[in-house]
């Protein structure tokens, strides 16, 4: 009985006839098998030895390598053509992996025989094609993105075919893999997401969502179709009436409502007793990528629940010409409330009609007007607005007249009750007193006022345990000691917890992370870099933070901006430090 030929490409490179492993390696020879079993044809002898051997000095290479190749299969050296300028491997009764998953993929599925035929090859191919083959080799990078769309389109097949058969959780099993595959194909997720809330996966669908949006990060259009918003308010609400569509997408960095990741702190339970006070203007202040926005976003949604009509205003939004001076910074302000208004559920009639300008008064005027006969009077009872982003403001031009007029409505509460039902939420990074020259005219130290920190020690541990939540191959980060020397790399800041986090998951070990973190070619490369740009762009700011590197206290001006940004922590009356060691690491390096 002739010995059979048995051929692996997926995993390690293997070959065996009968019992007896073949040692192909010599030569070269197992590159060149392999790759006339991928082209699946006889090939012209110059266009192979041009893949392997493209020197001028090689024209014997190939030679070499199917003389070895024959000499290994022995009896069955006729397996190998090399004749009249072509060259071949003939496959007829040898078994290899890649050949069954081809017949996999072209086979339609349509019996439970043939899906579970699909499941086993897909499988056995999760192992990488020639795996440790140098990737330089552009064949096999070819092969591999051929095989990743072949297997995805297989994985899709089988979903398709266990939702016909009713049978959901085995359809949402393979849509999870088939996501992984095609992170940017909205048609994949939005149906796990479907099947997700069919089967009364709330929370599973919101993190979907979640998933998609970060996976989004890479894309042309960073943000969801309006479908997958409408179906992530379906996951928060299965009514469909309580989470309005400003809530669902936000620009920038917030963490989704429903997420897993956020972690709640107390300020989140100090903004839902404001709200529910009824105070007039709550002032959120932190540094940058300290979880400004998301707590922002669960606050409006408090309020949503409460019945209460939102507005949210984003000045990250602006453009620079809208900016430009304050006739185009209201009329650009007035067009974004009035549209928001528009899309709210239960409006009153008085509040969307059309705002005409009037040439008689001046911007502030206009604004105020509109916001009197818009935003304040038309609703029986109150009405949030939320301004984010609101350090785009500082140091404009204008800034004193915006936030004075802002401040004027507080002051006139007393007098003239509508003025009662409007409370703004302020967002800011930028310690306010440092821009806003008269204080009896500011906005910011009336009200109540909540300022974020960083992440507590348990807190941020908790974050590393829910990252873990819902894998298979649980959190990144197991080792006590290998959390510790992440957590004072990072110390609490939540936007490097992630990052790193996410560096992990992704394939890279804790030693790599924490030798990688303070380079420019690291997981936090981007990021470091933008802020080195920004302390190089004003000289008071790189003389403080030099200042902090050496241990000695910087000008109290140029500490509060430090510390708006993100960069230090501390009390104005002491020497201030670092908000994390990987940044005192990165600055010790690049000043």
């Amino acid at each position: 009985m002739a010995e059979q030929l048995r051929i692996k490409l997926f995993g390690t490179f293997e070959a065996h006839l009968g019992e007896r492993a073949l040692k192909l390696a010599l030569r070269d020879s197992n590159r060149v098998v392999a790759y006339l079993i991928c082209q699946g044809r006889n090939l012209p002898t110059d266009s192979v030895r041009r893949v392997f051997w493209p020197g001028p000095g090689d024209n014997g290479s190939l030679s070499q390598a199917l003389h070895h190749l024959r000499k290994e299969l022995d009896h069955q050296s006729e397996r190998v053509h090399s004749s009249e300028g072509t060259v071949g491997f003939r496959l007829e009764g040898a078994t290899v992996d890649l050949l069954e998953f081809r017949q996999a993929c072209a086979i339609p599925i349509d019996s439970d025989e043939q899906a579970e035929r699909a499941t086993l090859a897909i499988k056995e191919v999760a192992v990488p094609f020639l795996d440790g083959w140098e990737e330089e080799e552009d064949w096999v990078l070819t092969e591999r993105a051929k095989l990743k769309q072949q297997r995805a389109k297989l994985v899709w097949q089988l979903a398709q075919w266990y939702c016909n058969q009713e049978d959901l959780p085995r359809a949402i099993g393979q849509l999870q893999l088939y996501v992984e595959l095609c992170p940017l194909k909205e048609t994949g997720w939005q149906t796990l997401i479907q099947l997700q809330l069919r089967v009364g996966e709330r929370s599973e669908a919101q993190q979907t969502f979640e998933d998609y949006r970060k996976a989004l990060e890479s894309a042309p259009t960073p943000r969801p179709s309006p479908q997958m918003e409408e179906l992530y308010r379906e996951a928060l609400d299965p009514g469909g009436d309580t989470v309005p569509p400003e809530l669902v997408a936000r620009a920038g960095g917030a963490l989704v409502l429903g997420s897993s990741l956020y972690i709640e702190r107390a300020t989140d339970a100090q903004l839902r007793q404001q709200l529910k006070q009824a105070e007039n203007i709550i002032v959120i202040q932190g540094p940058s990528l300290s979880g400004k926005s998301s707590l922002l976003l669960r606050g409006l949604y408090c309020a949503h629940q409460s019945g209460l009509p939102t507005i949210l205003t984003d000045f990250d939004s602006f453009s620079q010409d809208e900016l430009e001076s304050l006739p185009s910074f209201c009329r650009a302000l007035i067009a974004r409330v009035q549209r928001d208004l528009r899309q709210l559920r239960r409006v009153p009639d008085a509040a969307t009609q059309e705002f005409s300008w009037s040439s008689m008064g001046g911007p502030l005027p206009n604004l105020e007007d509109f916001i009197e006969s818009r935003l304040v009077t038309p609703f029986p009872g109150r009405i949030v607005w939320a301004m984010d982003g609101l350090d785009r403001v500082f140091g404009l031009p204008y800034q004193d007249s915006f936030f004075g007029l802002l401040r004027s409505w507080y002051n006139r509460r007393s007098l003239e009750r509508h003025w009662q039902r409007l409370t703004l939420l302020l967002v800011c990074a930028t310690e306010p007193h440092l821009f806003i020259r008269n204080l009896n005219n500011s906005p910011f130290n009336v009200g109540e006022r909540l300022k974020i920190q960083d992440l507590s020690r348990s807190e941020a541990q908790q974050l590393l345990e829910r990252y873990g939540s819902g894998r298979p191959s649980g959190s990144p980060l197991t080792g006590s000691e290998d959390q510790e020397k992440f957590l004072r790399l990072v110390g609490g800041h939540p936007f490097l917890i992630g990052r790193g986090l996410d560096a992990l998951i992704r394939g890279m070990d804790i030693t790599s992370l924490l030798s990688l973190a303070p380079r420019e070619d690291g997981p936090y490369g981007d990021h470091l870099r933008h802020l080195l740009t920004l302390v190089h762009q004003d000289s008071d700011i790189l003389e403080g933070v030099r200042l902090t590197l050496a241990g000695r206290k910087c000008p109290d001006r140029v500490f509060h901006r430090l510390r708006s940004a993100g960069v230090l922590q501390g009390d104005v009356d002491e020497p201030g430090h670092f908000r994390c060691q990987l940044y005192e690491r990165y600055f010790r390096q690049h000043l």
